[in-house]
């Protein structure tokens, strides 16, 4: 997911990282409300 830093201090990378856990995780979560697979994250999105 992260390929390259591009953030100029810890606090920014910190923020980066959990802000694309919890969007997973919404993801997830909406998935599993509609009763379909969670682990397909690129159909979800579509």
């Amino acid at each position: 997911m992260i390929r390259r830093n591009h953030a100029k201090s810890f606090d920014g990378f910190k923020n980066r990282m959990l802000s694309k856990i919890m969007a997973l995780t919404v993801i997830q979560l909406i998935s599993k409300l509609n009763n379909k697979n969670i682990n397909n994250l690129k159909i979800c999105i579509a």
